[in-house]
């Protein structure tokens, strides 16, 4: 019976927490030892006052929680190609943008010059649509550095992060897996490529085409590079404090 009247109040997450204080309230709101559900303050203030949970507080070993990856393989693949297409699309979006404005003020100009209402409205939207058009172009660059980026979280979060041995022959799956999943995903950015999409835009990312055209020989490298470092990591910490 004690048991079972434990597990009752087992706190496993924030979201347990809530709900055990809640049917707290609750069990005492209906045993009639508060007029009405007492505020959190109040029960963690009751609490507080007991010197028992002090002494058990000052004396327990806290360790941080750690939060689960999510960064992998498949990951690297898909957002690699993704980032690329959405910036293109990004790129193409505002060069139509500023042709059109760059339009407009030709046509306004044709008409309204030397009108004591005129104003150069072609000047206007280069200045203004002509410029950002300009600056938009270091999205490339920032797609490279995404794709890099990713890499290298793969590569650092099998350094640092802890996880149990059986996760290691997983990793070893995946990678697998990612492998034989890189050239499709290769071949048809390629077929995209070659389609002129967006008045062939996407020529222009060559640096991280590179690397989307190589997608299975740099999915292999850091796959490779990844179970590597894991296993090392595996074998300095010899296993402790892991998560699965």
């Amino acid at each position: 019976m004690a048991n079972m009247q434990n597990k009752k109040w087992m706190i496993k997450s924030d979201d347990d927490l809530k709900s055990t204080i809640d049917k707290l309230r609750k069990e005492r709101y209906i045993k009639g030892l508060d007029e009405k559900p007492a505020p959190y303050n109040e029960i963690l203030h009751a609490a507080f006052r007991f010197e028992p949970l002090l002494d058990i507080i000052k004396k327990a070993e806290f360790k941080p929680r750690k939060k689960a990856q999510t960064f992998n393989l498949f990951t690297f693949i898909i957002f690699s190609v993704l980032v690329v297409v959405f910036f293109g699309g990004l790129i193409y979006a505002m060069g139509i943008i500023s042709d059109v404005m760059h339009d407009v003020g030709v046509a306004n100009d044709a008409s309204s010059s030397g009108s004591p209402m005129y104003v150069n409205m072609t000047e206007a939207s280069d200045n203004i649509f002509g410029s950002q058009y300009q600056s938009i172009q270091a999205l490339r660059m920032v797609a490279l550095v995404y794709i890099l980026g990713l890499a290298a979280v793969i590569l650092l979060t099998n350094v640092f992060i802890k996880r149990h041995p059986l996760l290691f022959f997983v990793n070893v799956l995946i990678s697998i897996l990612a492998v034989v999943f890189a050239p499709a995903v290769s071949n048809a950015y390629e077929i995209l490529l070659n389609s002129g999409v967006y008045e062939g835009g996407l020529q222009a990312f060559s640096a991280s085409n590179f690397l989307i055209l190589n997608l299975p020989i740099i999915v292999l490298v850091i796959g490779l590079l990844g179970l590597v470092l894991s296993l090392i990591n595996l074998i300095r910490t010899g296993g402790e404090d892991t998560n699965i």
